[in-house]
């Protein structure tokens, strides 16, 4: 008997409105971690990589979801748990655009990535999707010597999987008119075709390997455009603050903010970083944060106008993936 297993996923958006001055949620750059990294040890005991030979009988459940944890730190940890023939099919994916941080590059947008498998016997495919990005990675494994190895890897557009016809050649950046929303509407729909148990997905392609770089390039831009406006700096490191401080804070105990805060549990804040930020035609930005140890949640922050005090964090929203596994004989 084969079995083919898939995991699905559905959307709901959680609006919650809130306003807090940045004199309640900022705090000097000292007071925040400013490298939202991991290591192999801060692995939950379920997603820790072994160093030996894994059991013939070993999940692709667990081997691809700690290979994703391992590419939101580092690409060089990320292939440490692989032989040569897997690294070797992996370099084209991993390749980076000319000038930009190789070890770094992908880990944003990994880290947001949820995971999408389908398995048949000793094959498997997953797809780690990210709908702030619209993009994900597709990679087709092999159950080898009691180890899954990759074959094969390439990038996706949501809105090829969508086959979305309006957006075919377009170029789109995260940035949106509500960030939120079409992250929610993009998700939602990828996640409903990518979990289908006949679901194939796009060929491989150059233009949307390309796109795929433009996006994660320009969300790194739209990061230093933030920092570099008038109150922008500011504004990021309240944001961040709001989400990750330690000591106890009077806006993060508020009654609007502090069910986010439990959504996402103390591992998911302590790691969770700023992936994007979307600026408006009122002077304020929505930023987006995401976390590799709750890649099921987003949150959207949206500030006030940045260039007129008193600035203030006057809007979240947190974005949920409820994810299920199924299985098809």
């Amino acid at each position: 008997m084969r079995r083919r297993w898939i995991i699905v996923s559905a959307v709901d958006l959680c609006s919650l409105a809130c306003c807090v001055s940045l004199a309640q949620a900022v705090a000097p750059p000292a007071q925040i971690k400013t490298e939202q990294t991991q290591s192999v040890a801060s692995l939950t005991p379920a997603e820790t990589p072994t160093t030996g030979p894994l059991p013939v009988r070993a999940s692709l459940q667990i081997e691809a979801a700690s290979a994703r944890y391992r590419l939101t730190d580092t690409t060089t940890l990320f292939l440490k748990g692989f032989d040569a023939d897997a690294t070797k099919a992996l370099q084209s994916a991993l390749s980076v655009p000319k000038g930009e941080a190789v070890d770094k590059f992908w880990s944003d947008l990994i880290a947001g990535a949820l995971q999408v498998r389908h398995q048949d016997g000793n094959a498997g495919e997953t797809l780690w999707f990210n709908p702030v990005f619209d993009a994900g990675l597709v990679i087709e494994w092999k159950l080898g010597t009691g180890q899954w190895q990759p074959e094969a890897a390439w990038w996706v557009l949501g809105q090829d999987i969508r086959n979305d016809a309006a957006a075919k050649g377009e170029t789109k950046t995260v940035a949106a008119a509500d960030p939120a929303s079409l992250a929610q509407q993009n998700g939602e729909a990828v996640f409903r075709i990518a979990g289908a148990p006949d679901w194939r997905p796009p060929e491989p392609s150059e233009k949307a390997k390309k796109i795929v770089c433009e996006r994660v390039t320009a969300a790194r831009a739209s990061l230093e455009k933030l920092q570099a406006t008038k109150g922008g700096s500011t504004v990021y490191w309240a944001a961040r603050g709001l989400l990750t401080l330690e000591q106890p804070s009077a806006a993060a105990n508020g009654p609007q903010v502090k069910p986010v805060l439990t959504a996402l549990g103390p591992d998911a804040r302590e790691r969770i970083r700023v992936v994007s930020a979307t600026p408006t035609g009122t002077h304020a930005w929505v930023i987006a944060m995401q976390s590799p140890d709750s890649p099921s949640l987003a949150v959207f922050i949206t500030t006030s106008n940045v260039n007129t005090a008193p600035i203030a964090l006057i809007d979240m929203k947190l974005l949920r993936f409820n994810k299920q596994e199924d299985s098809h004989e």
